[in-house]
């Protein structure tokens, strides 16, 4: 009955990088064909709320492949308390639910170098 699960959480406790991994029901939070832009859209608003911190969206999102999925990507950068990062959403709607993989990267990591360990 949970409207969003997170399945696992990875950190790394030098850098602070981490990756999580979560399934959203959409037909609980949203419809259950909500596309990958209106997604990104609904993030948006939600982050507008959260006055300290400003999260940056990208123009257009990218399609990326993590394993043999393909993800819509968005690429923001997050700055809470003067600390600028790279977040990213790894989007895949499937069947009603949203698969996100989620990944903050602190200074010194690509968005590749991430990808990378997903091949």
């Amino acid at each position: 009955n949970n409207p969003t699960i997170y399945d696992m959480m990875v950190i790394d406790s030098i850098t602070r990088a981490n990756i999580s991994v979560g399934y959203e029901n959409l037909k609980k939070t949203f419809s259950s064909n909500i596309t990958d832009e209106q997604y990104v859209e609904a993030l948006k608003n939600q982050f507008a709320k959260v006055s300290s911190m400003a999260v940056t969206f990208p123009e257009t999102l990218e399609k990326a492949k993590l394993g043999d999925t393909e993800f819509t990507k968005c690429v923001c950068t997050t700055t809470t308390s003067g600390v600028s990062m790279t977040q990213v959403y790894y989007l895949h709607n499937i069947g009603g639910y949203m698969a996100m993989v989620i990944v903050t990267i602190p200074s010194g990591y690509s968005v590749a170098d991430v990808e990378n360990m997903f091949t």
